[in-house]
């Protein structure tokens, strides 16, 4: 049985306990589809603010805000094709990927408690925006596990952007690296 929803106008969650959709603002599951026409605004849920595990499609605004976990998680498959994406002050990750996520609207990431966007599947975002304050790094591809292996995402980042990191770095690319001098890499300037 495939479940459809269509938002034409406005959505709001405010402050959603927990429950059968772990307190997500909005939670779209496995095999389902979203379709946004309108604005949504998730803000202080128990849980993600938004929760992707089907099919997501955005054409407007979404704000996603101090929610206890990450303020969009993507498991399967979300578009943003001209909308606004903004997402602040979550407990967790601004925009946690491990699904195919492509926005092409303006996006601002700020003052997450941890990674702005994090991201193990296939990131494309090709509008303006901002990706500042978070308090770990600013984005982070890839990830490596307690094994040491490593999974790293592809990104793919157009347009103009100011990306700055809280406490950790800017971007992270999760590959196995040595870090080198900034007198090295000048060398390979010339």
């Amino acid at each position: 049985r495939q479940r459809q929803m269509c938002i034409r106008d406005r959505l709001k969650t405010h402050e959603n306990g927990t429950g059968a959709n772990g307190g997500a603002g909005i939670s779209n599951a496995e095999g389902g589809t979203f379709i946004n026409e309108g604005d949504i605004t998730t803000d202080r849920n128990n849980g993600h603010g938004i929760s992707n595990n089907g099919t997501f499609t955005n054409e407007k605004t979404i704000k996603s805000l101090s929610n206890s976990k990450s303020g969009i998680y993507n498991g399967k498959t979300m578009t943003s094709s001209a909308g606004t994406i903004n997402i602040a002050d979550n407990k967790s990750f601004g925009i946690s990927n491990a699904g195919n996520f492509t926005s092409e609207g303006n996006m601002d990431v700020m003052n997450n408690s941890s990674t702005g966007i994090s991201n193990t599947g296939t990131f494309k975002y090709s509008g303006n925006g901002n990706v500042k304050g978070n308090g770990s790094h600013g984005i982070s591809n890839g990830k490596t596990d307690e094994n040491g292996a490593v999974t790293v995402g592809k990104m793919m980042i157009l347009g103009e952007h100011n990306i700055f990191s809280g406490d950790k770095y800017a971007i992270v690319n999760n590959e196995k690296s040595e870090p080198v001098s900034y007198t090295h890499l000048r060398a390979h300037e010339t």
